[in-house]
């Protein structure tokens, strides 16, 4: 698997325009430096796992995010995340050739992204209640029991 692989793996788990990922690459790395295999079992495995996330945050926009409006504001997310993928990659083969250190680097930062975006949706649950309005459902369901109680 070659950076133009992974970067079109990318585009593809996150659902995005390859070109974006491939302009980025093509001011950046030499042809040779594009089609160079990563044949480490060990930088594939950490590879997996970056394509995995991406994945489920594209599954998470599939089943969760209904608006509009949203959704253009999650595909600018997903857009800058797979820049970030690329670009961090780009990075560690300028500087080292080893992407071991630079897919520690680019896995800290999307956890940290992950993390802010989980709290965010965490605390808009706690003030939405889930999207569930539990005490209203509560209140009608006490005023057909009450009906019911009283009409016996």
């Amino acid at each position: 698997m070659s950076i133009k692989d992974i970067a079109n793996k990318i585009a593809e788990k996150l659902n995005i325009d390859s070109q974006i990922l491939f302009e980025i690459l093509q001011t950046k790395l030499s042809q040779e430096e594009l089609n160079k295999p990563i044949d480490d079992p060990h930088k594939i495995e950490h590879i997996a796992k970056l394509l995995n996330a991406d994945n489920e945050l594209e599954n998470f926009q599939r089943e969760n995010i209904k608006e509009e409006s949203t959704n253009l504001n999650f595909n600018k997310l997903k857009e800058n995340i797979g820049k970030l993928q690329v670009l961090v990659l780009i990075r560690g083969l300028q500087k080292t050739k080893d992407c071991d250190s630079v897919i520690n680097v680019l896995l800290s930062a999307l956890n940290n992204k992950f993390d802010s975006v989980n709290n965010i949706l965490a605390t808009d649950l706690k003030q939405t209640g889930g999207g569930v309005d539990y005490y209203n459902k509560y209140i009608k369901y006490k005023i057909k029991y009450l009906k019911l109680t009283i009409s016996k």
